[in-house]
């Protein structure tokens, strides 16, 4: 019981629900199978609601009635256990970048179910950003085509207008002003959001934590992009929403006064040390001439894994000048959790090692956790991005359901129907 309070506080801290129904699929995301009793005394509310309520979700087929549970101690029968059917409908999250597009399916469970990642090269168009986007989400709705989606979520480069489901990145014409999230309505019939990537990756993170006892008040999530540092963050299970779609470019905190020219106008900026452009900058120094363009830099940290020195140093080098930004962030904000990511295989870890390096050196005031203890690697890895783009559209599932399970049981009314038809059309 302690275990669904403490996860049912947490997801609804600074929210307002709308329903009972959002209150007790929220009480049930906790726990594997849970008795109506339980329910009541989870969401707070009475038992004649909860039972309402159980009914509904029930009729929806969202929610089923699995096997008895263990009697109380004074005896009596054994209560009927509820469980959420994972498999009802699934969610996609999208994670766009310079250098690629990746995406994945997630179930009702929070369990990733399978990606699929498209490059992106130099000649791409806004109608190839487009196909792309289909593309990806085709794929992995063909893979269990018996199970509807339900909403896609996007984390893309920003900055991110999130009430127009439009970005308008710098130097990026084939995504600028794209209506990402009308296209992708339109086309698959269901809800679409759209964040800023490194806010999508925070709410990942957050869903790690859900349910445990000591889960943190706030999280901070520091990405590695092509030519910047994003940084989004969550505090009290809401994310910090600005004009940008996040707290957005950490990428541009000087970190030299007399440094490296930026394209900003001024000098010394993160981007210019701490970038995935910037590490590959760095290794061309070896003369050998690879290139430093988007499509370089999964394969700089693919290099550096197979053994390549020069590529190790140089994404030792800019997790080093990360590591000055990440002590930065932490003495600015104190966030329970610090987490790093890329979209990128072992890019993330690379620049991890760099990043302890330098924190390991920086004295730290002795009342505080030490920051060493509060840093972390993206439990997801690469897909950090994409899951946490699905995993926001899952939390807003389970705090307002109706908008989806509307179309979900119109959906198999429809299939319903069409197979009705087609046995007949067979007779």
């Amino acid at each position: 019981m302690q275990l669904i309070n403490i996860g049912f506080a947490l997801l609804h801290s600074d929210t307002r629900l709308a329903g009972s129904l959002g209150q007790v699929l929220s009480a049930l995301a906790f726990q594997g199978s849970v008795a109506r009793h339980e329910l009541a005394d989870a969401a707070g509310l009475t038992r004649a609601t909860v039972t309402k309520a159980v009914q509904e979700l029930i009729d929806a087929g969202i929610v089923a009635e699995v096997e008895r549970g263990q009697s109380s101690p004074r005896g009596g029968p054994r209560p009927i256990l509820l469980k959420i059917r994972k498999d009802l409908f699934h969610l996609v999250g999208l994670d766009i970048r310079r250098e690629k597009v990746t995406g994945c399916r997630v179930d009702l469970a929070g369990t990733v179910k399978d990606s699929f990642a498209i490059r992106l090269d130099t000649t791409a168009t806004p109608d190839r950003m487009v196909q792309i986007l289909f593309e990806i989400v085709d794929r992995l709705a063909a893979a269990q085509p018996e199970i509807p989606l339900g909403a896609i979520g996007v984390g893309s480069i920003g900055p991110v207008d999130v009430a127009a489901g439009r970005t308008h990145p710098q130097n990026f014409p084939v995504l600028d002003d794209l209506p990402v999230c009308d296209l992708l309505s339109k086309r698959y019939g269901i809800p679409a959001t759209i964040r800023i990537g490194a806010m999508a990756a925070a709410y990942g993170e957050e869903r790690k934590y859900l349910g445990q006892k000591y889960a943190p008040k706030s999280i901070a999530f520091v990405v590695i992009d092509f030519r910047g540092i994003g940084l989004g963050l969550i505090s009290g299970g809401s994310g910090w929403l600005t004009d940008h779609g996040g707290v957005g470019e950490v990428g541009h905190v000087t970190v030299d006064l007399n440094g490296r020219a930026c394209e900003c106008g001024r000098r010394g900026c993160l981007v210019q040390y701490a970038s995935g452009l910037a590490a590959l900058k760095t290794r061309e120094k070896d003369g050998k001439g690879r290139g430093h363009d988007e499509t370089m830099l999964s394969q700089l940290a693919l290099d550096a894994e197979s053994g390549d020195e020069n590529a190790q140093q140089s994404l030792l080098e800019a997790g080093r000048y990360l590591g000055s930004a990440i002590v930065d962030i932490d003495r600015l904000l104190r966030p329970s959790r610090i987490v790093v990511g890329s979209s990128h295989d072992h890019m993330a870890e690379w620049y991890m090692r760099g990043i302890q390096t330098y924190v390991e050196a920086v004295r730290e005031a002795s009342e505080f956790t030490a920051l060493s203890e509060r840093l972390s690697l993206a439990s997801k890895g690469s897909l950090a991005i994409a899951y946490g783009a699905a995993a926001l559209q899952l939390k807003n599932f389970m705090i307002a359901p109706s908008t989806i399970l509307d179309i979900v049981t119109k959906r198999r009314s429809e299939a319903k129907l069409r197979t009705g038809a087609l046995r007949t059309a067979a007779n």
